[in-house]
């Protein structure tokens, strides 16, 4: 209509299945002041409607350049084509994307994710909100259950701002492949019940805080950190994060699938577990894989859970007996040192394990990875580590098995 006010027209829940997309007909033709809210609607194609901005569309309605648009639905919610008008069947699906107009909730927030919370909580079912790629608000309080996921293999492709409030039961963040990179906070409502709600596969840069009844899961998420302590300060309220991702989501599932896949692990949890080594001594997920090929026995298969790592001395560098291999070096001076496995059921001593020895610089950064070796004749495993070009400080030197057990102690390098 030509002189109305537009941005006070809503469209909503329909289905434009005739929109004149081989003709010069629109579905919608905004001849008004300002932009008309056409979105949740149905264009006859999941892709949305045929516009300009909207370059993947190109058989649902057209709509003009004066049409907000995104999010629309997904399926055409109309349960009975029957019946005149729209019968709103569900649960629905709902497509953000950054195209076209940004709309505004009837709260005042503007943004093309909070326009699909808002159509979600209007909507009386357990809709599934799909995030293509894109920066968006995610302002707007989530009152209804809901599934929000990304396009596939996009937390680190699709960005949520804003802090986000979940003030429903039954609502899920995130599946692998499809989180978000959350930059602000997460907060469960008074009221609500945590534990049937979830954020899981997403990058977190924000706090997570649970006001509600239960524990909410948030486990399987990478925080930007490495330090449990960190994540814990990060949390508030009855919160399960662990595990926790030692890389971003999305490359932390590809390679602990990779690891299952070479049968080095039985199922995700395990995986992760032989992730954090991996992170740990600095390797790839393919030269991972490779070592424990080379290793022989699988995964570190010689070591059973709980085996007990008994250190011995050092050979230089004044190293002490008894639980530690540690001591002071000057550079070019080996560390040379011995242990032996033990089963912690039988006591008998393991000779067939796989055990990598890691040296980490004063900075953190790995300096020397390899693996220790059995000596038959001593029933010790030994390695030698050269320091020459090291720096001086003070370093940790990690041994490890498969199991995630490990000794960590201090070795000084000193200048000569």
């Amino acid at each position: 209509r030509t002189g109305c006010d537009a941005p006070n027209i809503h469209i909503h829940f329909n289905s434009f299945i005739d929109g004149g997309v081989t003709t010069t007909a629109l579905a919608i033709r905004n001849q008004g002041t300002g932009n008309v809210d056409a979105t949740l609607n149905w264009w006859g194609d999941a892709n949305g409607p045929t516009h300009s901005t909207n370059t993947n569309a190109t058989t649902g309605s057209r709509v003009d350049d004066h049409v907000i648009f995104s999010p629309w639905l997904g399926i055409d919610p109309d349960g009975d084509p029957t019946t005149p008008g729209v019968q709103i069947t569900g649960p629905m699906t709902i497509i953000v994307a950054p195209v076209g107009p940004k709309p505004t909730t009837k709260n005042g927030n503007t943004g093309y994710l909070d326009e699909g919370i808002e159509g979600s909580n209007e909507l009386p079912y357990n809709d599934t909100i799909y995030v293509k790629h894109g920066t968006y608000d995610a302002t707007e309080p989530i009152t209804d259950p809901v599934n929000i996921i990304s396009e596939p293999g996009s937390a680190a492709h699709t960005t949520l701002n804003g802090n986000m409030s979940i003030n429903s039961n039954g609502v899920l963040i995130g599946l692998p492949l499809q989180g978000f990179r959350m930059n602000g906070n997460v907060t469960v409502g008074a009221g609500a019940d945590a534990g049937t709600s979830s954020i899981n596969w997403c990058d977190l840069y924000g706090n997570v805080t649970n006001n509600g009844t239960g524990t909410f899961d948030a486990q399987y998420n990478y925080w930007g950190t490495l330090l449990e302590s960190v994540v814990d300060a990060r949390t508030t309220g009855l919160i399960d994060y662990e595990p926790f991702l030692p890389e971003n989501a999305d490359d932390s599932y590809v390679d602990a699938t990779a690891i299952m896949a070479a049968g080095l692990a039985s199922g995700i949890d395990p995986a992760i577990d032989q992730l954090w080594l991996m992170v740990q001594l600095g390797q790839d997920v393919n030269t991972f894989i490779q070592y424990q090929g080379v290793a022989g026995a699988g995964a570190f298969a010689g070591a059973p859970a709980g085996a007990a790592i008994n250190l011995a001395g050092a050979a230089g560098g004044g190293g002490a007996v008894e639980g530690a291999i540690s001591g002071t070096y000057t550079p070019g001076e080996p560390i040379e040192g011995r242990f032996t496995l033990t089963d912690p059921v039988t006591g008998e001593p393991i000779t067939d394990a796989a055990v990598t020895t890691s040296l980490l610089g004063p900075d953190g950064a790995l300096v020397f990875w390899g693996c220790a070796t059995y000596d038959e004749t001593t029933g010790e495993y030994v390695f030698t580590i050269d320091t020459s070009g090291l720096a001086p400080g003070t370093y940790e030197l990690i041994i490890q098995t498969d199991d995630g057990q490990s000794k960590t102690v201090s070795i000084e390098v000193q200048a000569a």
